[in-house]
């Protein structure tokens, strides 16, 4: 009994949030597409609006036109290290994209949450059996810059949700990103400000009259300046803050800063601060590059219990 409940306690903070009803209904709370997968920015504070981060589709399309290299695929993973006997909930994205030309670009991606294994609890609280949600997407992009400081990005995708029933949905995105170069102090100094909207789209359909979710839709602001302070090394500063359309007034604003120091064009050091469903969490990161090919470890530390710290890594391929 009291590993179903501490269960249940995880899938709430994880991204699997179940009761009984929800298990026969299908009903979820949709954490899965509030989830931002970088293992970069989440290490800056979770603040992915505006940064160079590896997996575009999912966090800012318009980074990838400001990149050199026509071709990247990114790959993320995230995991929480649970101290306890219960199978882990983890979190897989792959992104791809392709730049024919330097004004506009194309992406693919595909994303996945399952793993965990629930037992399943009657109002006597006797465990009747076990449940194995699953959510996953199939998403396109596209981004075009329309002028000389500014590009505009689209997203759609297919969302399939498996939580006692089979649910799905399609979901929309856009946004505008502004960028640009000054000189400050001597230096050059890189800005960017993006501007998105995310998960909007069709009502959940699982072909019955179950009280289902709303899409998690959220109106999104945030960016980052780069200051070049010396051959080879550049310090990052980001931020973004957001708005969760129809939640809980806990959870409707949310939002991250975070720093990013990079050494010789080789490797980053990061940290940062998030607020996000009531809670704070620290974050930290490590990123490594080389030609062609970049790693990234993030962890995140969600308050006092480490049973809820996260642990995400990236590998992103540029060609």
């Amino acid at each position: 009994m009291k590993r179903a409940i501490r269960a249940s306690l995880i899938l709430l903070l994880s991204g699997f949030s179940l009761s009984p009803l929800s298990a026969q209904t299908g009903a979820t709370d949709l954490e899965f597409l509030k989830f931002n997968p970088d293992a970069a920015s989440a290490a800056m504070g979770r603040a992915f609006l505006g940064t160079g981060s590896k997996m575009h589709l999912y966090t800012d399309p318009s980074a990838f036109l400001r990149k050199e290299g026509t071709l990247y695929a990114g790959y993320a993973t995230s995991f929480m290290p649970l101290q306890s006997d219960l199978t882990p909930n983890s979190y897989h994205a792959l992104s791809m994209g392709y730049k024919p030309e330097d004004h506009w670009g194309l992406f693919g991606g595909f994303r996945v949450q399952s793993g965990r294994v629930i037992p399943l609890i009657d109002e006597t609280g006797m465990e009747y059996g076990t449940l194995k949600p699953s959510d996953w997407s199939i998403d396109l992009g596209a981004a075009w810059s329309f002028a000389e400081r500014w590009t505009a990005f689209l997203s759609a995708g297919y969302l399939h949700s498996f939580h006692g029933q089979h649910t799905g949905a399609l979901i929309f995105g856009g946004g505008v990103n502004f960028s640009d170069q000054k000189i400050a102090f001597g230096l050059p100094l890189l800005y960017s400000l993006t501007a998105s909207v995310t998960n909007v789209g069709t009502p959940l359909e699982n072909g019955k009259a179950a009280s289902l979710p709303d899409l998690p839709s959220a109106l999104n602001l945030g960016g980052n300046t780069t200051l070049d302070i010396a051959e080879g090394h550049a310090i990052t500063l980001a931020g973004m803050l957001a708005l969760r359309l129809g939640s809980h007034p806990m959870e409707r604003v949310y939002g991250g800063v975070g720093l990013d120091y990079e050494v010789m064009h080789l490797v980053d050091l990061q940290g940062g601060w998030s607020w996000q469903n009531g809670h704070s969490s620290w974050t930290m990161g490590l990123g490594a590059k080389y030609r062609m090919v970049s790693l990234d470890f993030a962890y995140i530390l969600s308050g006092k219990d480490k049973t809820f710290n996260q642990l995400r890594l990236g590998l992103g391929l540029c060609f």
